[in-house]
């Protein structure tokens, strides 16, 4: 067995001091714990080693106080680690590897490759991993086991992970970095926390990859740039929550492109953006619900939507659907009225069928259009706004409309039907148009 023993005064310090001819830095293999061999190590300093400590299965190592620097890998545990934890400096490739079971309080690390990797099988409790200049702070094989909180800074990936793993990711004080995380057909990740911001809270993306099923809740961040927050192929599930304290993001370029065939859900966020909130395309399903999302709604396609309980208050457009399934609920999707607004739309549909329940469009040139095959249903709805001199509250070119009760406001026109029909059993006027309650033209008719 092995027992190394030093005080915080004065720590047992080991290094290598061999330098082979294709190298300029020395080398040492480290040492190697045998299965059945144990080991107990405190306040000590080990550096240049291949591998600080190779703990080979049915092995075990207790290590607290104890600095690994420049070292290839730090610890690779195969077989049990426990105690108080260590602190690495420039790992080459990770300054702790699990392939077994550990329990240790701490790692802390800087300028190192990986902070902590778990292979498969591996299973790692740690209770706080304090990350500074590190490229990936948590690497996750598919069959690997993770808890623990994270604090990081100026790092590239918080997390990037593969296949099926079972993990915990508890943000603790984010600074700047990269990726929160990069997933490879990922599974089983839920990052909590970060709310309320304590630090700079500021990251490119939130999310990159492809996603089986990962989970977001509680977060405050600041993200964007060159890059969307959210860039992903969803294969699966990908769902962001409030929770208690509420998610809140603050985008600087696009907040979501989403692709793939899977679901999207964002429950209770708030978004703060004055760019485009979505990019989406392929044939999954995306709902918001109990969400209040600022900015320019964006294009959607292919898409099944449901939107409900969620205000949206967008700077100069708002839906554009390109043959989707849309269903809206308690939804208000507002802009601040421009007199010399010409050209805003608050809800565009082609080649699509779109149910509407207590939906509200205010302050839009046009409120809604309905085009090209475009088929609508409505019970209560509230279009218009947008001011008196030019615009509609609704048009319908080549679409089909009926709606129970339809109110229109301030806007030329109150319903322009260029081509198609509509049907609306009460209209009133909260304002009178300017030009016409109603427009028809070509082959259209109106009931």
């Amino acid at each position: 067995d092995l027992d190394i023993q030093g005080t915080s005064a004065s720590p047992v310090e080991i290094w290598g001091s061999w330098v082979a001819e294709t190298s300029i830095q020395a080398r040492w293999q480290g040492f190697l714990l045998s299965a059945g061999s144990s080991a107990t190590v405190s306040h000590a300093s080990i550096s240049d080693s291949r591998g600080g400590f190779d703990i080979e299965s049915g092995a075990s190592l207790e290590i607290s106080s104890t600095n690994l620097v420049d070292n290839i890998i730090g610890v690779w545990n195969k077989g049990s680690l426990t105690g108080d934890g260590v602190i690495c400096h420039s790992a080459s490739t990770s300054c702790l590897r699990v392939d077994g079971s550990t329990s240790i309080n701490q790692v802390t690390s800087s300028f190192s490759s990986e902070v902590i990797h778990i292979s498969n099988g591996g299973n790692a409790n740690i209770g706080t991993i304090h990350s500074v200049d590190d490229a990936d702070v948590i690497v996750l094989d598919a069959g690997s086991t993770f808890n623990g909180q994270v604090d990081a800074n100026r790092f590239s990936r918080v997390v990037r992970g593969s296949g099926s793993v079972t993990a915990i990711v508890t943000l603790g004080t984010i600074g700047t970095g990269n990726v929160l995380v990069e997933a490879d057909s990922l599974s089983g990740l839920f990052v909590t926390g970060g709310s309320p911001c304590t630090s700079n809270c500021t990251v490119e993306s939130i999310l990159t990859g492809i996603v089986d099923d990962v989970e977001f809740s509680s977060l405050f961040l600041h993200c964007g740039g060159l890059n969307p927050c959210i860039d992903a192929r969803i294969d699966g599930a990908l769902e962001f929550a409030g929770a208690w304290p509420s998610t809140e993001i603050y985008p600087t370029s696009l907040f979501a492109r989403l692709r793939g065939d899977g679901d999207a859900r964002f429950n209770g966020i708030s978004v703060h953006s004055n760019h485009t909130l979505f990019d989406v395309s392929g044939d999954g399903t995306l709902s918001v619900e109990n969400s209040t999302l600022r900015g320019n709604v964006g294009t959607i396609s292919g898409w099944t939507i449901e939107f409900s309980n969620t205000v949206i208050p967008a700077e100069t457009s708002g839906f554009v659907l390109l043959d989707v399934e849309a269903q809206f609920n308690l939804v208000e999707v507002v802009r601040d009225f421009s007199s010399s607004d010409t050209t805003s739309v608050g809800l565009q549909a082609v080649w699509s069928n779109i149910v509407m329940d207590n939906m509200t469009m205010t302050g839009w040139n046009e409120g809604i259009v309905c085009e090209s095959e475009c088929s609508l249903t409505g019970d209560v709805v509230s279009s218009g706004g947008g001011g008196r001199t030019s615009g509609s509250g609704i048009t319908i070119d080549g679409g089909s409309v009926r709606i129970e009760t339809l109110e229109t406001s301030a806007s030329d026109v109150g319903i322009n039907v260029i081509d198609g029909s509509i049907h609306v059993e009460n209209w009133t006027v909260d304002m009178a148009h300017r030009s016409y309650g109603i427009q028809l033209a070509n082959d259209a008719n109106a009931i």
